[in-house]
């Protein structure tokens, strides 16, 4: 009787991949010599580290964007929604593709769409023109992180993996914290196309890396697995409808509006379908492998945490720049430094996650990453006012980084690092693309409350300056006063008083809307905390034991 507990569960011809490909990968790492493996390392984390890095010192500098291509505040943000849905469409299919081309020509190929892409946006100089390079260049960042840590779980044997992985650590948040800068530097300096210029000789130089390095003949299946069509239309089609439903619901006002509901019910209709299909017994070749979450159940509940990650990581990517944008008034520089501070804190938080592991069970790091992540946003609610001194948000900014720092490491540990490097493409796959569900769960989430809060703070401000109307009145006329006391003429001091007032109730409304919302974030850290504590009894921190040649990877 077979020890594997994927047996039964996964289609017998998966099986029979995954016992050939062990022995086959188990040969290539032994060819590898030291040299290789740290190529393979920096050329992974190379290109994980550009697209992490892009995707926030895009939101950076979106404000800047809108002008040199002709485009309203509601039109430019179809750069990021375009952008994650051609990421996240291609998210699932990155093991199929990786199997079909083999793992090796698959990422190169990637890297050189992304470097297309980018080039694309350095000669963009109309929306149109924009959206379709943003678009080849998701299409090519969505294999980047899964295929890359997929990459090192292989290549490397948990004795020398934790080095890799610091490595790639190094890399990443080091990306993360200084392409927002460079992206800010040069868009204040000149434009904002120069910027996606400096991608395509990175992308490059990961690619030849990654080319020369990485071994061939590693493929998974002895040959190449057949298209299926109707499995990939269903997927594709149904997360781009939710990504455009999640993107846009709340600017075309959710159900009220017929494209809208014509996604909603697309989306539906294609997951459902395509959940059916993918863990049917007779499939043979499926693309996500979803079958997988019944043999491992560390993986299956802890899924919602994934999501709860994935909702974090990009609430707090999307709210940052615009609250240092619109209420600080910082420049796309000066709100790149910030970021800076951030992203260095997480490199802080993975090294501290790391060494605290050894001494706590990983379900401890990512309880305490957690509960750092509500304080820093319990934080931000009693600091922030419409003038927070910078080394006040600097401080926060530290734990917030740390925080998500000690996340990344615990949640992946917990979800996918006992997983057999057999099946860890299916596992960190699967694991992946939650985590994306739950970031467009979690954008969308923070624009609709945004507006709702926007709104009833609004109302209420105008009705207490209505019912302080005397008051009210004499802070406009004070304020004219001041103004013409400057030279204005009495009815211009009296307009532009006005209009002050106005915009201090403005910012006001704003700033009350911020606060709601990091209560919000707050609270969905706390749903993360009482998860994990449920589910610890029920698989979370269990391991799926699988006997083979190569049980000590």
């Amino acid at each position: 009787m077979s020890t594997d507990p994927y047996s039964g569960v996964l289609n017998p011809l998966v099986l029979e991949s995954a016992q050939r490909f062990e022995h086959i990968l188990a040969r290539a790492i032994a060819r590898l010599t030291s040299l290789e493996k740290w190529m393979i390392v920096l050329g992974v984390s190379l290109a994980t580290g550009i697209e992490l890095g892009t995707q926030v010192a895009v939101n950076v500098i979106l404000v800047d964007m809108k002008g040199n291509v002709a485009a309203s505040q509601d039109q430019i943000s179809w750069v990021i929604i375009v952008y994650s849905a051609a990421f996240f469409s291609v998210l699932p299919l990155t093991d199929w593709f990786a199997r079909r081309l083999s793992h090796r020509k698959y990422i190169v190929a990637s890297l050189l769409l992304y470097a297309t892409g980018a080039f694309g946006c350095f000669l963009s100089h109309s929306l149109w023109e924009l959206l379709v390079a943003r678009a080849i260049m998701g299409l090519g960042g969505g294999a980047f992180l899964v295929r890359g840590l997929i990459t090192l779980y292989r290549f490397y044997d948990p004795q020398h993996r934790r080095m890799a992985l610091l490595t790639f650590a190094l890399f990443v948040t080091s990306s993360r914290a200084l392409m927002p800068v460079l992206f800010g530097i040069v868009t204040d300096l000149g434009t904002w196309n120069l910027a996606f210029l400096v991608l395509v000789p990175l992308a490059m130089i990961a690619a030849a890396f990654l080319y020369a390095s990485l071994p061939r003949g590693i493929e998974f299946d002895a040959g190449p697995p057949n298209v299926d069509s109707f499995g990939t239309v269903c997927l594709v089609t149904g997360l781009i409808a939710f990504q455009v439903v999640m993107s846009r619901g709340e600017q075309d006002m959710w159900f009220q509006s017929g494209l809208i509901s014509f996604m909603a019910i697309i989306c539906i209709l294609s997951l459902a379908v395509f959940v059916w299909w993918d863990t049917h017994p007779a499939n043979s070749n499926p693309l996500l492998n979803l079958r997988v979450l019944l043999a491992d159940s560390a993986l299956a509940t802890g899924i919602g945490v994934a999501a709860i990650l994935g909702a974090l990581l990009a609430a707090g990517l999307y709210l940052l720049p615009l609250f240092l944008r619109q209420i600080q008034g910082y420049s796309a520089t000066q709100t790149s430094w910030f970021f800076c501070v951030d992203g260095f804190s997480t490199l802080l938080g993975i090294i501290a996650a790391v060494k605290l592991m050894q001494r706590l069970t990983p379900r401890g790091v990512v309880l305490a990453g957690l509960s750092a992540n509500v304080a820093a946003n319990v934080l931000f609610v009693f600091t922030l006012t419409p003038d927070t001194p910078a080394l006040n948000l600097c401080a926060i900014l530290v734990l917030h980084g740390f925080s998500l720092g000690m996340l990344l490491p615990g949640v992946t540990n917990v979800l996918v690092g006992h997983a057999h490097f057999r099946y860890i493409a299916f596992a960190m796959t699967i694991y992946y693309t939650f985590r994306q569900l739950g970031g467009a769960i979690g954008v969308a989430a923070t624009v609709a409350l945004l507006d709702i809060r926007e709104t009833l703070h609004s109302g209420r401000l105008l009705d207490t300056a209505n019912r302080l109307n005397p008051i009210v009145g004499d802070v406009v006329r004070h304020l004219g006063f001041r103004l013409h006391a400057q030279g204005l003429p009495s009815n211009v001091a009296h307009e532009g008083a006005f209009r002050l007032f106005q915009l201090m109730v403005a910012k006001q409304t704003a700033l009350l809307t911020f606060i709601d919302v990091f209560w919000g974030l707050a609270l969905l850290g706390l749903v993360g905390i009482v998860l994990v504590l449920i589910f610890a009894r029920s698989g979370m921190t269990k391991t799926v034991p699988v006997s083979g040649i190569s049980q000590h990877y």
